[in-house]
Formats: structure tokens, C-alpha cells, sequence
């Protein structure tokens, strides 16, 4: 008798599972098969499963399971996945129902709360059209394109730029765009800083030589997560040439920055020579994020809390300031994105923290005051939230005359 496997990697088709403690990581009904709902999950290995709950015991499973939960599970068997319902490499899945043991457990297990399987573009292009798993991209985020299949159907192409400078175009479909726990559009667009875009589970192919990639029913669309790809992304862009928007820098004046209309603003970098007048802080100078959700954290005595992992150890820190700035012709209130401000202050956001005080949340640090007066290049583009009748700026950029 074979013994009972008690992480993923272990589990066999039709074998005795033994008890698995996973996370969550993404949650899907397939358009086509509105009775399945799927989960994947990790294990403390960081191994990959999905999970089905289906017909009869789909809304039990969909109540047992929340996303970024850590579970105990128990009494499941271990099923052959068809090629239709496949996007892990893994040729089993847990089907799980009501004669499953389904426990929360303490998140704080140290199970992995994120799981990328990330290609380049040239792997991806090697890949496409020979591979049967899905892959995932991360780049930044350029620009969305909303589109219209022949039967009127809306369909939206997100355009990336990779760690090389190059432009990337991913169609997601309807059944990724309608879902909000997959592609939150309103957070993307809002965004005033440089914005990393994760997106997974993509069907790789080509097209009169052309790599495409395309969303698949479990794509889920991540801005800024907390991992190591972001944070290197984010360290690489000063030597990058990042393209957001896409035209050349072009200098100008305060004066004639505000008397454009929106259209001649977008996909445009305009230079001022500038210096900041003031500051605004809407509650406080710094946002604070779980590393493991990249949800909003607050402060609880010592420490931090997470309304959905519980206490947090090192948050991860963005500035989160605005300002007027002028020239010798007009101002204006601009977002300061992150970039801009860690180039003001020379030290990213959590050194600040640290060294002055978590409690003087609504004071800005001497040493981003001492900056005022000085006159900058600011790098300005049009907010992708901008109206006619109300355009706003962010400087994604500052640098020295």
C-alpha cells in the first residue's frame, strides 16, 4: 500500500490523499460551465493544485473557500483534469465536496501567499503553439485599448513594456474584463504612479509570425504585487526606456501645459522646469501595504494589522504626496508618483519611515521641505482618470537641472 501523500507533489491519480494545508491564490467559473468553480492552491513547498467544486457541491465549496485563506483539507480525491480544464502542469486536481474536511487555518504558516509562472517574450515566443500549460507576463502597464469582436461582444488589449523597453499586447476577453476579482480596471487606470502589471494563466500562440497572447477563463490581472519581479522592475526603470506614454519628451511651460485641451495631452511626456511650492497631504504622506495581499495595513500598537492576513511584520511603504508646483509663468497641482518623490528625498520610502517617526503621519520629513524652491525637471503626464473639464497631472519622474 502506497503511504498517504500529505503535500501536492506527491499526490497521484486515484491515490489516498492524506492532509493538505494550502492557500488560495485564485478563484474562477469558467463561462462555458457556469456549474464549476475552481480554486488553486499552494502548499508550504509552493506546489500548485487546482481544486473543483462542482453542480451539487459547488456553493458549499465556494462558502468552505476564500481567496489568500489558508486551509486544512481532508477527504478529497485526486482526478484526472482534462486538457479543456488544464492551466497548471499538473495532470490531477482535488475534487472536494461535502464529504470534504475543509478547516481554516492561522495564515500565518508561512504558506507562500503569491505563485507567478513568468516567461520573457522570447521564451514566450518560443514556446507558443508547442506548450500545454499557461504562462504568466509582467511588465508595466502602458496603456488599455478597448475593442469589439464581430458579434459586439468588448474585449480590451492591455499593452505592457517589458524589462527590455518593448511594448506587449494581452487581449483579455469578457469573462476576464466583467469580473472585478480579476481585472480591476478602475484601480489601473487611477494609478499616479508607475504601475507593474502581473497577468496569468495566458494562452501563448502566434500569428503570421507575431506573438499573442490572450486571457484564458483563470487570468487574473495583478497591479503592483508584492514580489521580487515587481521590485526589480521598479529598480530597473531609471535605465529603462519607458515609454509611458509613448512620444518624446517635449519641454513647455507651466502656462501652456494648462492651456492644452486633453486630446493634445495624451500618450505624452511634457518637461517643466519647475520647483514645488507646496505640499498637500490628503492623511497622510506615506501608504503603507501587507507584502503578503498588498492590502492597506494600519498601525496596532507596535506592529501592523491586516484586515485580511491578521499582523503584518514589514510593511511595504509608498510615498503618497501631492504638490503645486510653478514657473516664472503659471502652477499647477500635480500626484507625485513614488519615483518622483524617492528622487526628491534620495531614500526610498521605508528608509523615511523608519528614521523619522510612524507617528508623524501628517507632517512631511525636513528633507523633502528642503527641496522646495529648488528648481527640478518634472517629468508630467496626463492622469489616465482624466475629464475634459478636469485634467490632472502626475509627475512619474524628477530629475536635476
Amino acid at each position: 500500500m502506497e503511504p498517504i501523500a500529505s503535500r501536492i507533489s506527491d499526490l497521484k491519480f486515484g491515490a489516498t490523499g492524506g492532509p493538505l494545508e494550502v492557500r488560495i491564490l485564485r478563484k474562477w467559473i469558467p463561462h462555458f460551465r457556469q456549474y464549476e468553480t475552481w480554486f488553486m492552491a499552494i502548499d508550504k513547498h509552493g506546489d500548485c493544485i487546482q481544486i473543483l467544486g462542482q453542480k451539487v457541491n459547488q456553493t458549499y465549496v465556494e462558502s468552505k473557500l476564500q481567496v489568500s485563506k489558508c486551509y486544512k483539507i481532508q477527504n478529497y480525491a485526486c482526478c484526472a483534469v482534462e486538457e479543456y480544464q488544464k492551466i497548471l502542469n499538473r495532470n490531477i486536481y482535488l475534487s472536494v465536496g461535502t464529504a470534504s474536511q475543509i478547516e481554516q487555518i492561522d495564515t500565518k504558516n508561512h504558506l507562500p501567499a503569491f505563485h507567478f509562472n513568468f516567461r520573457t517574450r522570447e521564451q514566450l515566443q518560443m514556446l507558443a503553439d508547442q506548450i500545454e500549460e499557461f504562462l504568466d507576463f509582467i511588465g508595466f502597464f502602458v496603456k488599455l485599448k478597448d475593442g469589439e469582436k464581430k458579434n459586439r461582444e468588448p474585449f480590451v488589449n492591455l499593452i505592457l513594456i517589458d524589462q527590455n523597453s518593448r511594448q506587449t499586447s494581452i487581449t483579455l476577453w469578457k469573462e476576464c474584463i466583467d469580473s472585478i476579482e480579476k481585472f480591476n480596471r478602475t484601480a489601473l487606470t487611477t494609478s499616479s504612479s508607475k504601475t507593474v502589471v502581473a497577468v496569468t494563466h495566458l494562452k501563448v500562440s502566434t500569428y503570421a509570425g507575431s506573438l499573442r497572447l490572450s486571457a484564458t477563463a483563470a487570468t487574473h490581472v495583478y497591479i503592483n504585487p508584492p514580489i521580487p519581479e515587481t521590485s526589480a522592475l521598479m529598480d530597473r526603470s531609471n535605465d529603462m526606456a519607458l515609454s509611458i506614454p509613448l512620444t518624446s519628451q517635449l519641454p513647455i511651460t507651466i502656462q501652456s501645459l494648462n492651456a492644452k485641451p486633453l486630446t493634445d495631452l495624451t500618450d505624452k511626456t511634457f518637461v517643466c522646469k519647475a520647483r514645488i511650492a507646496e505640499y498637500t497631504i490628503k492623511d497622510t504622506w506615506y501608504h503603507s501595504i501587507c507584502p503578503n495581499c498588498s492590502e492597506t495595513v494600519s498601525i496596532m500598537g507596535e506592529g501592523w494589522f491586516c484586515p485580511t492576513d491578521g499582523l503584518a511584520n514589514a510593511p511595504i511603504f509608498f510615498y503618497k504626496l501631492s504638490a503645486t508646483i510653478m514657473d516664472d509663468t503659471d502652477s499647477v497641482f500635480i500626484s507625485l508618483s513614488d519615483d518622483a518623490v524617492r528622487k526628491l528625498a534620495g531614500v526610498p520610502c521605508t528608509k523615511l519611515v523608519n528614521e523619522y517617526s510612524l507617528i508623524e503621519r501628517k507632517t512631511i520629513p525636513p528633507i523633502l521641505n528642503e527641496r522646495k524652491e529648488t528648481t527640478f525637471n518634472f517629468f508630467l503626464q496626463v492622469m489616465r482618470s482624466s475629464k475634459p473639464e478636469k485634467i490632472r497631472f502626475t509627475a512619474q519622474n524628477i530629475a536635476p537641472l
